[in-house]
């Protein structure tokens, strides 16, 4: 995964790298913040052994930035939202 970093900025790309980690997060290695991956998903159900119906978000900080510019629409998840209550501590 760190060539697919390596090589989006040598290209000078702004797209975000993003890891769909579902079968692989926690059953094999993963270095989020070395490998340069901007977003991680994952769930519950696989390698973690837990419940279904969990997902699991990780974004770097240049993810989070970016968000803040995005034209797209935010139906359902927002990391506004859910940023506002980490930052109280209630996450």
């Amino acid at each position: 995964l760190s060539l697919v970093r390596r090589i989006l900025d040598e290209y000078r790309h702004p797209a975000l790298f993003l890891v769909d980690g579902v079968s692989s997060i926690c059953a094999l290695d993963f270095r989020m913040d070395d490998w340069g991956v901007d977003v991680a998903l994952t769930g519950s159900q696989k390698a973690l052994s837990l419940p279904t119906g969990i997902g699991i978000v990780c974004a770097s900080p240049r993810a989070l930035e970016a968000s803040k510019t995005a034209k797209s629409l935010r139906v359902f998840f927002d990391w506004k939202d859910y940023l506002k209550f980490y930052n109280l501590g209630t996450y």
